[in-house]
């Protein structure tokens, strides 16, 4: 296994129902017996020897090449609890990321259509409706512009398969180090491999008194990124 599993898995908050923790890059959200790779949850089980009898079940999952703040359930009920509440938008998620190149508004919400190619897992983004396609919308913010690349926060409004990566590279601002969307050439540059991309802000809303996460509503649970901006600054 890798040496990954003996690292310390941040946790930036725990309850009796669930758990907000941070993913390292390089890490599977859940085990995946195809690929063989350490794994979040048996990593935390390990760590922490009172959830190895626990079901902590990922809700918020992230890439093995994303890192950032996954939310974790500790039963079957919390997790359907909170998988509903996630597809209700009651869970908002901000990314952090690096574009290739200026985006034309400083602000702005992207919609497009979603279609994905089972056998490859990879997708493809139209601007308009076609046959079989999801509707996806991405809001961002540019926080800081330079050396040809924008630094940026995403908020999901829906959370599909490579919808971040995707949706950017099909307006021709594909993520900086993005192997599978990017700019070949402009990642070399770069001396990137993998997509620079985090999951850096995680936000409850639950503004109903009898709702079971109304204790946690307008929590924010944050963790920044300051490699992005120093990526900004290289030559």
């Amino acid at each position: 296994m890798s040496s990954i599993s003996s690292k310390t898995i941040p946790i930036l908050y725990e309850d009796d129902r669930l758990l907000v923790v941070y993913k390292p890059f390089g890490l599977l959200s859940h085990p995946d017996k195809k690929l063989k790779e350490p794994d979040l949850l048996t990593t935390l089980r390990s760590l922490r020897p009172k959830l190895a009898h626990v079901d902590i079940q990922v809700v918020t999952r992230l890439d093995f090449n994303t890192d950032g703040i996954v939310l974790i359930s500790k039963n079957k009920a919390i997790q359907h609890l909170l998988q509903m509440a996630n597809e209700e938008d009651n869970i908002k998620k901000y990314y952090q990321c690096v574009v290739v190149g200026y985006l034309p508004k400083s602000e702005d919400l992207l919609t497009g259509y979603l279609l994905k190619d089972e056998q490859s897992a990879v997708v493809r983004i139209s601007p308009t409706e076609l046959p079989n396609t999801q509707i996806i919308q991405t809001g961002y913010k540019v926080l800081k512009e330079a050396n040809g690349l924008s630094w940026i926060e995403v908020l999901l409004l829906t959370g599909r398969t490579h919808q971040i990566r995707a949706h950017f590279a099909s307006i021709g601002h594909p993520l900086a180090g993005d192997p599978l969307y990017g700019n070949i050439v402009k990642n070399k540059q770069l001396g990137l491999k993998s997509q620079a991309l985090s999951m850096t802000k995680l936000v409850f809303n639950f503004p109903e008194f009898a709702h079971p996460f109304h204790d946690l509503h307008l929590r924010v649970f944050e963790r920044p990124h300051p490699f992005y901006e120093t990526l900004l600054e290289k030559k």
